[in-house]
């Protein structure tokens, strides 16, 4: 099994490169990324510091919930992800693509709508904050996160999720015009006029509110949906190489800084803060969701052949249209049995939702699914402005979207519905319009 298991992480690389040279595109560069930290990386940190004796950092991957020991189960579960993996990048790798029109496409300046775009922004903001003030009130007074409150969202009952949803649109809003600022592309552009100032200003006020508002509540996804979606659609217009790694350090330290701020046990000065951030982008809490598969695989989940496409069935239509939606899904049924707390723990694998459905035959149709619709989304971003901002949006939703399971294809449907709303909302329809022959 070890030697099947090397074999296809070499496999791994070898496809990666291989879609990087058809591509050559930043956005499919941060999908590979998100795709090896959610399937791979939480297995690779294992084999270092088992197999090597070498620690990438704190990993608790021993203790509770998920108590990996590395046995058979261990290269089982590691042999499915890279199956998984490798089966999607095939799809990448055999299709056809048009990445020869986007090269084109990156010579022509895309002008975008501040004012439109700004406002969206501010106005979900308050709306999806509204209900969260209390907390955020409570941090500053006192320091206390509210992260297990904004998880559970229990006090909201059926709004919860559009609430969130609306704080999604914020940080994409935002972040996109964030980003034009920085000129982290000289051919993303934003026409203000003679209110220059008062508009930039506004931006930066609002993206403090934003950022203080999630750092008080304790989440970074929403952060990291802006982020992606802002970055995804700055790479169809060309790259600065200088001022992205400026944008990496501006963004992803204190993004991460979130997470250790929020499980911070005793207090600590900004040295180790910063210290413990920096560490977390190479040994990161999200990828332990590669773990959801080898607890599924040490015979610890019963199957639950059917639930999720029923369960995913019943969630299409929001909450407050549809009260009586069921409570519990494919989560809390693997959740209970693996020990994690109810709508608060860590995922599950949309991969081992397959598997514990339908078996290993399901993860492979599931792989290639997934790879088709990335790459029909890409292909269109290849040739239309609209497509460029779908295919965004289908990217900011990958991370929360891959480890929901089955369900979270209804994110990834979603995520692509935001970025078509921002693209109204922030180009004119000629604009939008515009298909590259």
């Amino acid at each position: 099994m070890e030697a099947v298991a090397v074999v296809l992480f070499a496999l791994f690389v070898a496809l990666c490169l291989r879609v990087l040279a058809r591509t050559r595109s930043v956005s499919v560069l941060l999908l590979l990324i998100l795709s090896y930290n959610y399937l791979l990386h939480g297995y690779v940190v294992v084999f270092f510091y088992e197999a090597l004796g070498y620690s990438l950092g704190d990993y608790w991957y021993d203790g509770f919930p998920y108590f990996i020991s590395y046995d058979h189960h261990y290269w089982g579960a590691a042999v499915v992800s890279l199956l998984f993996a490798n089966t999607y990048l095939l799809v990448w790798s055999i299709l056809p693509l048009r990445e020869h029109r986007l090269h084109k496409m990156q010579d022509d300046t895309l002008h975008l709508r501040g004012w439109p775009l700004l406002i969206l922004g501010v106005g979900t903001f308050v709306i999806g904050i509204l209900p969260w003030i209390d907390f955020v009130l409570t941090y500053l007074r006192s320091g206390e996160s509210a992260y297990l409150a904004f998880k559970s969202g229990e006090q909201l009952g059926a709004y919860v999720g559009l609430l969130k949803w609306m704080l999604s649109i914020t940080s994409m809003s935002l972040c996109i015009l964030f980003v034009a600022g920085i000129g982290l592309s000289n051919r993303l552009v934003i026409p203000t006029g003679r209110l220059f100032a008062i508009f930039w200003a506004l931006v930066i006020i609002s993206g403090v509110l934003l950022f203080g508002s999630m750092m008080a509540l304790g989440d970074r996804v929403t952060l990291l949906e802006g982020g992606l979606a802002a970055v995804v659609l700055a790479s169809f217009r060309g790259i600065r190489s200088a001022r992205a790694i400026f944008l990496v350090l501006l963004f992803v330290v204190p993004l991460i800084a979130i997470g250790v701020f929020r499980e911070a046990k005793e207090s600590a000065g900004p040295s180790e803060l910063l210290s413990e951030a920096v560490g977390q982008i190479v040994v990161n809490a999200e990828s332990r969701t590669a773990f959801s598969q080898y607890i599924v695989m040490s015979n610890r989940i019963e199957p639950y052949p059917g639930g999720s496409l029923t369960y995913l069935t019943q969630i299409m239509l929001p909450r407050f249209w549809a009260e009586d939606r069921p409570e519990e899904g494919p989560y809390e049924h693997y959740a209970a049995a693996a020990g994690l707390p109810a709508r608060l723990g860590w995922g599950i694998n949309l991969m081992t939702d397959c598997y514990m459905n339908y078996g290993l035959g399901a993860t492979v149709v599931a792989a290639l699914l997934l790879g088709a619709l990335h790459w029909g989304a890409f292909r269109f971003a290849c040739v239309s402005v609209t497509g460029q901002f779908v295919f965004s949006g289908l990217v900011a939703a990958y991370p929360i979207s891959i480890r929901s399971g089955i369900p979270g294809l209804k994110g990834m449907v979603m995520g692509m519905g935001l970025g078509y709303l921002l693209c109204i909302v922030s180009c004119k329809r000629g604009v939008r319009m515009t298909m590259r022959s």
